[in-house]
């Protein structure tokens, strides 16, 4: 996986909070932390998107808008994508 910011190398590794773990990308090069939720951010342009509380209905959420992107990319419907799951 490239930086979005630099395009440097992002590794795996897994953040701790004072009650969680989370799994991410951090760029070797300048830094950058990039979650699942951060993703879902980026790609969507919408930072007011409700977030899934469970793991597995946010990874579907993300499927589900790059699916959409790739389609409209290819000539597909070019609709917005769905809000929420």
């Amino acid at each position: 996986m490239k930086c979005a910011k630099c395009h440097g190398r992002m590794y795996a590794e897994t953040f701790y909070s004072h009650t969680e773990a989370f799994h991410g990308w951090r760029c070797l090069m300048c830094g950058d932390i990039v979650d699942p939720v951060i993703f879902l951010h980026r790609i969507t342009g919408d930072r007011n998107i409700p977030i899934p509380e469970r793991n597995e209905d946010l990874i579907r959420l993300i499927a589900k808008y790059l699916s959409l992107k790739s389609a409209a990319a290819c000539g597909g419907t070019g609709r917005n994508p769905p809000r929420g799951v």
